[in-house]
């Protein structure tokens, strides 16, 4: 890492900024800060398309053909197949070489060689040729997989340097509004030349690298955030089993062994030649003296050729396939454990990354919620050793993604899902709780806690859904105010209607006016109880059948994008959420009243058994357990127990109350 700490720099940044800077500076700042940080943790939040699938990036055009063996050995397959043997021979002979004419003939013969160097020969040899071009396409496959995987690789590491000349962009963003408060300090006398050069020496080296990666002059902007792929690990075993199970070596060894068998047949030296010839002899006076002659010749070597040479070549070759197939296995162990180690670095960083969010969180929770005590020193600090740490992480991702494509090259196998695994990523909603959280919020926790309290809140406890109370008496400039500053921290909202007289007939239309006139878009959960009406115990099942009518009536006079949700205690007849969830998207189960996570999985059994986990979530009070720490445990239990992944909490006031808030 050539980034040196931020000691230095806060040292700087404290004598620039603290009695010679304006509040016009520190205005100035804390926005800037605060976009940092959103950019980083938008670079390296994982885009979707670029999760498992196609880890190794877009596909490559096909390099230049590996295969022009291959179409040599079988153009001359084809060409000795074709060959039947047959030959065309003649010659013309003076008797006397001086010249003189003593004697003169002439033949033309037509022969056809059977064995050695004829038709069986030849059609031997087309067979080995060909067995040579099927190895030879074997192995074309092998370097055209080879050449897939390093163009993949160059591309995905060129996709991972535009992230990191991204992230080293923001870094420049930092670093220029700090130069030139340094620069200030020492022109006015407060600082001296070498608090200057250290700084813009880190802004030197930025720019350098900058320039290096993107190739581009740094004029200030931040470039086009590309897409950051998922980091991903292998699972060796699925590698290991399927090149043990891999037909290719073993085919290629009996093709090879095939090739031998078939070269050591054209070599027993037996011959065999019929043939047809006209002889002619024209100064001789015997007019009989020339004519036709058709005849057999044939060799068949009195010594039997040894075949000992030709035993040896196929024990050889059934050791290399024996040796390359250790040596795959081997190599691929070798590189998996570089890839683990790897790994481990990536994942260290992914830490580190999230360490330095949080503390940057809290740096502008501070400004927020308390701007009189608000440190910038720290919150500019905080934001270079987050920006330090994503570049740290992009670069370990890098060399990660070389690691892998290395494995899989040593595997010779082409790269299937089945061989991936997750390796997981910087969440920066993870606050250390399991699953996903929601929370009620009713007109009276919106008067008592200001909007910026509430959303820091939610956000230190992982809260990612409102279930957010459109009641008349809620003071709506103050219900817009916490809906943009939720907004803005990425919590979503759904419009939340409790009138429990909504569940008479007369008052469907009522219900279904009002929401479509209070919430045209988004999610409408409704809260809607019957069970709380005095004759609920003697009409349940009439006020049942009323509320799924409600249900039916608010679903179709939704847009097809919006989503229903209901909230719903947990002893109705099971048959009935089953009814439900055929009209609503979720069911939000109210478990209230009991702390204990085995007695609220089972009376959740006869649920689960008609309506999918997925479609559930289950509402707990804060006010039922003795600690946070209770309650966390009681909703990892429930997750193991019942499968259900959604957890909404009721009653902000006591979850506010509880030990271990943080802001």
């Amino acid at each position: 890492m050539w980034f040196r700490s931020g000691a230095g720099l806060l040292c700087c940044l404290i004598a620039a900024t603290s009695s010679h800077a304006t509040p016009t500076d520190d205005n100035a700042l804390w926005p800037l800060l605060e976009r940092l940080q959103g950019d980083v943790q938008q670079l390296l939040t994982v885009t979707p398309s670029e999760a498992v699938p196609d880890t190794l990036g877009p596909g490559c055009a096909d390099p230049a053909p590996h295969d022009y063996h291959a179409l040599a050995f079988e153009a001359e397959a084809n060409k000795e197949a074709r060959d039947l043997g047959l030959e065309l021979r003649g010659g013309y002979i003076l008797d006397d070489a001086r010249g003189r004419s003593v004697g003169q003939s002439a033949y033309l013969e037509l022969s056809w060689d059977l064995l050695e160097e004829g038709r069986r020969e030849n059609l031997i040899r087309a067979r080995s040729l060909q067995h040579s071009a099927h190895l030879a396409r074997l192995e074309a496959d092998r370097a055209r997989l080879d050449d897939q995987y390093a163009c993949r690789r160059e591309t995905r590491v060129r996709q991972m340097r535009q992230l990191r000349s991204s992230l080293l962009a923001r870094r420049g963003e930092l670093l220029r509004p700090l130069v030139q408060a340094v620069r200030r300090g020492y022109l006015t006398g407060y600082r001296h030349l070498d608090g200057l050069l250290e700084v813009e020496g880190e802004l030197a080296v930025t720019e350098h690298e900058l320039r290096g990666l993107r190739g581009l002059r740094v004029d200030g902007r931040p470039p086009r955030n590309p897409p950051h792929p998922a980091a991903m690990d292998l699972y060796l075993p699925a590698i290991l089993k399927a090149i043990e199970r891999d037909p290719l070596p073993a085919l290629s060894a009996a093709l090879e062994r095939a090739r031998l068998s078939q070269s050591s047949r054209f070599r027993d030296q037996n011959k065999l030649r019929v043939f047809v010839r006209a002889d002619a002899d024209r100064l001789s006076d015997d007019l009989d003296s020339g004519g036709m002659a058709a005849g057999v010749r044939f060799r068949l070597p009195l010594t039997k050729p040894g075949d000992r040479d030709l035993q040896l070549r196929l024990l050889a070759a059934d050791a290399d396939y024996q040796r390359q197939l250790h040596t795959r296995l081997r190599r691929t162990r070798e590189a998996y454990r570089e890839l683990r180690e790897q790994a481990e670095r990536v994942q260290r960083q992914q830490y580190r990354v999230l360490r330095a969010n949080e503390r940057v969180r809290r740096s502008l929770t501070d400004r927020r919620l308390y701007p009189a005590e608000a440190d910038l020193v720290a919150a500019v600090s905080r934001t270079q050793d987050l920006i330090d740490a994503a570049i740290e992480q992009v670069r370990a991702e890098e060399e990660l993604q070389r690691r892998l494509v290395k494995v899989m090259q040593r595997a010779e196998l082409p790269l299937i899902p089945a061989y991936l695994k997750p390796l997981g990523e910087a969440d920066f909603n993870y606050r250390g709780r399991s699953g996903e959280r929601a929370i009620y919020l009713w007109s009276g926790d919106i008067d008592r806690h200001a909007p910026a309290v509430l959303v820091a809140f939610l956000k230190a406890k992982g809260i990612r859904q409102v279930m957010l109370s459109t009641g008349r008496r809620l003071d709506t400039a103050r219900r817009a105010a916490f809906v943009r500053e939720a907004t803005h921290a990425g919590i979503g909202i759904e419009h939340l209607f409790g009138n429990n007289s909504w569940v008479e007939p007369d008052n469907h239309a009522k219900a279904v006016s009002r929401i479509r006139r209070t919430a045209p878009e988004g999610v409408i959960h409704l809260d809607v109880e019957p069970q709380a009406l005095a004759d609920f115990k003697q009409r349940q099942d009439d006020y049942l059948d009323q509320f799924d009518a409600l249900t039916r009536a608010v679903r179709a006079a939704l847009k097809p994008e919006q989503s229903l949700h209901l909230s719903l205690p947990v002893w109705w007849p099971a048959d009935r959420y089953a009814v439900l969830a055929r009209d609503a998207d979720r069911l939000v189960l109210m478990a209230y009243g009991q702390p204990a996570a085995d007695r609220i999985a089972r009376r959740l059994q006869p649920i689960l058994a008609l309506v999918p986990a997925e479609r559930l979530a289950l509402a707990l009070r804060p006010a039922d357990f003795d600690n946070e720490w209770q309650l966390e445990q009681a909703i990892e239990k429930l997750r193991a127990l019942t499968g259900i992944q959604r957890f909404a909490l009721h009653g902000v006031d006591a979850y506010l109350g509880m030990a271990g808030k943080q802001p």
